[in-house]
């Protein structure tokens, strides 16, 4: 199965969409997604991997911080 070139997503009323698992796994996409907004268009777009590992890495911290 290919990738939709577009697709229709629902907007929770908190303003959150879900992207289907398939996508979710076609584009390796995995807690987090860049939104990019170019005048009236937004694009979402997957973090990579120093990204996610910087998060990871924060959360870490933060923990032993708090404890």
């Amino acid at each position: 199965m290919s990738i939709p070139s577009r697709l229709k997503l629902k907007v929770s009323p908190k303003g959150q969409i879900t992207l289907p698992k398939k996508i979710r796994q076609d584009l390796r996409i995995s807690d987090y997604v860049y939104l990019e907004i170019n005048g009236e268009k937004a694009y979402l777009k997957p973090t990579g991997f120093l990204d996610d590992l910087n998060s990871i890495i924060a959360k870490e911290v933060k923990a032993e911080i708090t404890i």
